[in-house]
């Protein structure tokens, strides 16, 4: 890494880190935040895990590692502080993916995006699992595909690791970890191994399945909005313009409207022009992005899974904008 390009990334992050930090306690507490705050204020874990079971229906990792920050202070600041260590480091990893798959300007241009993202910022700051699900989502990924393209056991090692990171935090996951198959299979490449790595996931996610058949058929997810014909309108304009009420229609229609421009020119890239990165990264980058969205709105059809704020699909925006920063490239 050559020294204009290091700085730029340090400015970067540091964008990201001050905005993911600034006026971190300005909004009030909301009912999950504090719903998280009780259960990780337990005085023993045991007791914390069995709250978290009683109303929860996720995972127990977000929640262990919580308990155990809230031992090293306290108050809402820092717990928030939780997740907003998540977010930051989250734009260091993700710079990594994007140098392997785009070229240096690119791969700045994404992080960047990335480090600005309203929609990132926003879970940064709160209380919940979501934006750890993004770093555990960028991990898993950028080890993917260092083992995709080497075969190494540390990779492979690594992958598995910060996969059962993934789902341990958030069912979601299993979204990502479907793409990620999809892709391998597709590439026709590693398969053995693949398998190999996947059922040392499976075997490892075991004791936790009982729990996920259970939380499938929990009554408490009611209260997600049914599909309608918006749906996917309010996914994109999650990504571009956050979750804010207060984004004018017509602004997100338009911001909508550009970032569609550049996916298209992104599509007509792939089929008839020479290209800056692979092929296969491409495919890599576009499966991971559009699978998840495409399944859970194919699942919503039948037991909606995509609630207000489209936060449970914040496993496909890192990727969204890789796609977005290639195809910006390419219109130079």
């Amino acid at each position: 890494m050559n020294r204009k390009i290091l700085i730029l990334l340090i400015l970067i992050l540091s964008l990201g880190g001050f905005l993911r930090v600034f006026r971190i306690g300005k909004e009030s507490i909301w009912f999950d935040e504090f719903a998280t705050y009780e259960k990780v204020s337990a005085l023993t874990f045991n007791i914390m895990l069995e709250r978290m079971r009683k109303d929860e229906t996720a995972p127990p990792l977000y929640f262990a590692l919580l308990y155990a920050w809230g031992k090293l202070g306290r108050g809402l600041i820092w717990l928030r502080l939780f997740s907003a260590l998540a977010g930051i480091l989250a734009l260091y990893f993700f710079y990594l993916l994007a140098r392997e798959i785009l070229d240096k300007h690119s791969s700045l241009f994404a992080t960047f995006l990335l480090a600005i993202s309203p929609y990132h910022v926003w879970y940064s700051q709160e209380m919940r699992m979501y934006v750890l699900l993004a770093f555990f989502t960028i991990i898993s990924s950028l080890y993917c595909w260092k083992w995709f393209k080497s075969g190494k056991r540390l990779f492979a090692g690594l992958y598995i690791f910060f996969t059962l990171c993934g789902l341990y935090t958030h069912y979601h996951f299993l979204l990502i970890l479907l793409a990620q198959n999809l892709f391998i299979f597709f590439e026709r490449k590693r398969i053995k191994s693949w398998m190999k790595m996947q059922i040392l996931v499976l075997l490892a996610f075991f004791p936790w399945v009982f729990f996920l058949w259970k939380d499938l058929f929990y009554p408490g997810n009611s209260w997600i909005p049914a599909l309608n014909v918006l749906t996917p309108f309010f996914i994109f304009s999650a990504y571009t313009l956050g979750i804010h009420p207060f984004v004018p229609v017509v602004l997100a229609w338009l911001t909508l409207l550009v970032a569609f421009v550049v996916l298209f020119k992104v599509g007509e890239e792939i089929i008839s022009k020479p290209r800056l990165v692979s092929l296969e990264g491409i495919r890599f980058i576009s499966v991971l992005f559009a699978l998840p969205i495409v399944t859970a709105l194919v699942i919503s059809l039948f037991k909606p899974i995509i609630s207000e704020g489209k936060r449970y699909l914040i496993i496909s925006l890192p990727f969204f904008y890789l796609i977005l920063a290639y195809g910006v490239s390419r219109l130079r």
